[in-house]
């Protein structure tokens, strides 16, 4: 798997006291080696942000993207 590209997403920010933002306060193992995206999934904050990190790591990826599942099948 290194060579696959990784996220880390943290959820239940909206848990978190005032005045933390999480990936800044609290120690997340190689917040600094991989992307990182603190979320809420109850309170929908920062999904904009979660989806953005997974559009930029699928735009990296230097082969063709297998769609599986499609819609319809």
């Amino acid at each position: 798997l290194g060579d696959k590209p990784r996220l880390m997403v943290v959820n239940k920010m909206d848990l978190l006291p005032d005045g933390l933002d999480g990936l800044n306060s609290s120690p997340i193992p190689d917040k600094e080696l991989q992307a990182s995206v603190l979320i809420s999934a109850a309170k929908g904050w920062n999904l904009d942000l979660l989806l953005q990190e997974i559009e930029i790591q699928l735009m990296d990826i230097d082969r063709p993207l297998m769609n599986i599942g499609a819609a319809g099948a």
